[in-house]
């Protein structure tokens, strides 16, 4: 099977005189067969899901494919690449165009401004559950580490919200974290980074515990259900 990405940026992939940058990466691409959009950064990490409202393709193997990307805004380049299994192409020749022009404001030049610091609303032996909020929808990026040592993992989500929540997996039980928390909003002004934070994960005799008790209740309450009914 044959796919193809759409890779779009805010800048193109040629300087002024018309020379192709070195270590270059468009901001995004689109992939049209698992309709996905991800952070075209090299490292297929960061990726969100496409819905019917985002994107849209009709007769996309036929003699004349006809796709709609929506949502998008400002000044773009565009470039298309086909790959299979075994590699992918390289890209088409750039097409630059502005989106909703109309809606375009150039006078954006404010970082997002946090106006909920980072809290955990979730937690166990080995996840934890963070969430802030913005005064503008930017994106969500989460560096943490040990306790005391650097901030070397990260995850991350590039769907623009205002209430930001992002879940941490694979932690040690019984074990402190830092972390801090930043956002950058549409037109790329960031990234705001918050104070630094700390969380420790539950041992994962707690955890047990904790599930234990809830399942209990769960159990109690479905008996008290029955019996009303």
């Amino acid at each position: 099977m044959i796919g193809y990405r759409l890779y779009y940026g805010s800048e193109s992939r040629f300087d002024f005189k018309g020379t192709l940058k070195t270590n270059f990466f468009y901001d995004y691409y689109i992939d049209f067969l698992e309709f996905k959009r991800c952070v075209a950064d090299g490292t297929d990490i960061f990726c969100e899901d496409l819905y019917p409202d985002d994107f849209q393709c009709e007769n996309l193997y036929g003699d004349l494919p006809q796709c709609t990307v929506n949502k998008l805004q400002g000044p773009l380049y565009f470039a298309l690449t086909a790959y299979n299994a075994q590699a992918e192409s390289g890209f088409t020749q750039e097409l630059s165009l502005t989106v909703n022009p109309e809606d375009f404001e150039p006078s954006d030049i404010m970082a997002p401004f946090i106006t909920a610091d980072p809290i955990v609303v979730g937690i166990s032996d080995t996840t934890v559950t963070i969430q802030w909020s913005t005064d503008e929808i930017a994106d969500s990026l989460i560096r943490y580490g040990l306790s005391g040592g650097l901030l070397n993992l990260q995850a991350g989500n590039i769907q623009y919200v205002a209430t930001h929540t992002l879940v941490l997996t694979n932690l040690v039980p019984n074990t402190t974290y830092d972390y801090i928390v930043d956002s950058v909003d549409p037109s790329g002004n960031g990234p705001t980074v918050s104070n630094f934070f700390s969380f420790t994960t539950l041992t994962t005799a707690e955890y047990n515990h904790h599930q234990r008790n809830i399942s209990k209740r769960k159990t109690h309450e479905q008996k008290t259900h029955k019996q009303k009914t």
